[in-house]
């Protein structure tokens, strides 16, 4: 079973890597597939999603049955209901939306409605102690799983989908304080992909109301939905003197990777908190987006940078999610990688230890993922290894280091023994074969590179 999914990884990431052989896939593989997902007890969501991968014609009948099931949602008072049909959803959900099945959008919407009109699914309801007394077991009710389940899979189809239709419906839900807080993330990161004025949007999430625990939770949701589109907003700078830490976190992030300039970066220590957070907080930012030299001297007066139990760490290695093609078309993947070996370089100097360059794995090495638009592992290190063996030479040093910091040591040796006769691929200069050779000692030996 275990290489059957191996198997369906490596047809995902053949068919993301190679769109236009596609039709060869499906035709070589396609009714394999079909066989050994319905053999299994209940769709492998790795299967369902190789399906959707080779646009799988064949399929769309069981995907829509798996996504649309006619189950009746467990009472309120069920503790053990069967959730396989609803556990099925999410992954079928997500695969008719990516095989823009035109019949399933409006199934999409009414799933993002399943929960019964007067039930509070909501975080205040969660955390509410039982009236017998204890606390409360809502999230443990099978009808709270089997909502948010369909639900949270609905909205993460209509990203997926990425039709402006969807974009309403959204909206409305995540208005919608009654609605459970599993689903509401997957929601507001849904929105936010969808946002056709994604500023406008973001200046509306910064003036929302945080007095309450709800309305906070509400802002956060939205707010974090932002993390994996950053969008600029002066505004935001303001966010990292709010009382909660949650909200300072996510508005570092978001202004770390939408990018600083350079005057941002010069004035960076007058705009956050002078205490030990407003310190990490500042070197956070400048990780992310600043330029190297900036990023290395903002992070060494930071509180106990040069360890890799601090705060500033821990901080660090929680902000690196997974990232998109985008990401690494617009320099964001490179600008990271490049200040985290600066970073890393300087701390090592200082009898520190390399912590920014050991936690890059937690953004580049991921296996499968399933949000819109995020890549896996296999597309990442194939479209860097076109750009080391194409581009210029800046970011053909960026690409072989990148491949040096998700420890990709068969790309990286691939890139020593280019075919002299292959014009598409031709060997590398030497300069270039050189960094090739450093960024091995720092995968073998974990050898920083000399600036």
């Amino acid at each position: 079973m275990h290489c059957c999914r191996q198997v369906a990884r490596a047809i995902i990431g053949l068919a993301k890597i190679h769109p236009d052989q596609r039709e060869v896939l499906r035709g070589q593989l396609e009714d394999a597939l079909l066989v050994w997902v319905n053999e299994e007890r209940w769709p492998s969501p790795i299967g369902v999603d190789a399906l959707a991968a080779v646009g799988s014609a064949k399929a769309l009948q069981d995907l829509r049955r798996w996504a649309f099931p006619d189950t009746a949602l467990p009472t309120e008072t069920d503790e053990a209901a069967n959730l396989r049909d609803f556990v099925a959803a999410g992954p079928a959900l997500r695969a008719v939306a990516r095989l823009r099945d035109e019949r399933s959008f409006s199934q999409l919407i009414m799933q993002l409605t399943r929960r019964p009109a007067k039930l509070d699914l909501s975080r205040a309801a969660r955390t509410a102690p039982d009236p017998a007394g204890g606390p409360s077991s809502l999230r443990n009710h099978s009808l709270y799983k089997a909502v948010s389940l369909l639900e949270a899979g609905a909205a993460g189809a209509l990203a997926e989908w990425g039709d402006p239709r969807g974009y309403a419906p959204l909206l409305a839900y995540t208005n919608d304080s009654l609605n459970s807080d599993d689903a509401l993330f997957v929601a507001c990161s849904a929105l936010v992909q969808l946002s056709p004025n994604p500023a406008e949007l973001l200046d509306q999430v910064l003036s929302l109301p945080r007095a309450s625990s709800d309305q906070g939770f509400h802002a956060y949701c939205l707010l974090q939905g932002f993390e994996s589109r950053p969008t600029k907003s002066f505004r935001l700078w303001s966010v990292l003197r709010d009382q909660n830490d949650y909200f300072r976190v996510s508005a570092a992030v978001i202004l770390g990777r939408a990018g600083l300039s350079a005057q941002e970066s010069m004035s960076l220590f007058t705009r956050v908190p002078q205490d030990k957070r407003g310190r990490e907080l500042a070197a956070l930012i400048a990780l992310l987006g600043a330029d190297a030299e900036s990023a290395e001297q903002v992070v060494l007066v930071a509180p106990e940078a040069t360890s890799r139990d601090s705060d500033l760490a821990r901080l660090w290695a929680s902000a690196l999610g997974p990232v998109s093609l985008a990401d690494l078309d617009n320099g964001l993947v490179f600008r990271i990688v490049r200040n985290a070996f600066a970073v890393a370089r300087t701390l090592v100097r200082s009898r520190g230890q390399a912590w920014p360059v050991s936690a890059l794995p937690l953004m580049l090495n991921n296996e499968f993922v399933r949000t819109p638009a995020l890549a896996t592992r296999i597309e990442l290190s194939a479209r860097l290894l076109s750009i080391a063996t194409t581009a210029a030479d800046e970011p053909r040093q960026a690409a072989i280091w990148t491949l040096a910091a998700m420890g990709a040591r068969g790309q990286l040796l691939s890139l020593l023994c280019s075919d002299p006769a292959n014009e598409l691929h031709p060997p590398l200069p030497e300069s270039a074969r050189n960094t090739v050779r450093a960024a091995l000692r720092f995968v073998d030996r974990g050898v920083l590179p000399e600036e």
